[in-house]
């Protein structure tokens, strides 16, 4: 049995903008590396022996903040980083809805129907996120690990671990710099919590 927690980027400038970043690759605030340095903290004494992460710059910054904090070891792996939103990405909410308005509902309610412009498709980024899954397992199969990732790629990441259907991500939140825990085990993958913040206040 391992334990695999999922760490979701700190904040970006983006972030607090509502701004979509998907592959864009947007910087930590300050807010966001005390936000990772808090994550880090709150990983001190766990027995963790990889850190596996995106290698777009908001999720590199958290996991090398975390990686120096507790002395682990990072692997970089593009196939962690957001999905890509093409033209959605830069607009906020009220832009795509104003833009884009039968896709953006639709996203929100049956997102494997769409398929944005310059994008991929949810069922390509599913493929992509169960090859990292097989690429973990086969380096680090029943030890702990942490995935610092993305909003979208850490719910389908979850949802794959535990064998459920993908077009629920919006039935999941994950703030920035919240911990997921899933417990992988011969007999099922069990959901430990989601989106623990706790470590932020």
């Amino acid at each position: 049995m391992s334990r695999w927690y999922m760490v979701r980027h700190g904040q970006t400038l983006w972030n607090l903008e509502g701004k979509t970043q998907g592959q864009c690759d947007i910087p930590l605030s300050d807010k966001g590396r005390q936000q990772a340095c808090a994550v880090a903290k709150a990983f001190e004494g766990y027995d963790i022996s990889h850190i596996f992460c995106s290698d777009l710059e908001r999720a590199r910054e958290t996991a090398e903040i975390i990686g120096e904090k507790i002395d682990a070891p990072i692997d970089f792996l593009p196939e962690l980083r957001e999905m890509n939103l093409g033209c959605w990405q830069g607009l906020t909410s009220q832009m795509l809805s104003a833009r884009y308005p039968q896709d953006y509902n639709l996203w929100r309610t049956d997102p494997s129907r769409v398929i944005i412009s310059g994008g991929e498709s949810l069922e390509s980024f599913r493929r992509r996120i169960r090859y990292c899954i097989e690429v973990i397992i086969s380096n680090k199969c029943g030890k702990d690990i942490i995935v610092v990732s993305h909003g979208l790629t850490l719910k389908v990441l979850t949802l794959e671990l535990l064998g459920m259907d993908i077009r629920h991500f919006n039935s999941i939140r994950m703030d920035n710099a919240s911990i997921t825990a899933v417990e992988l085990r011969e007999k099922g993958n069990v959901l430990v919590w989601l989106n623990d913040t706790c470590h932020l206040r």
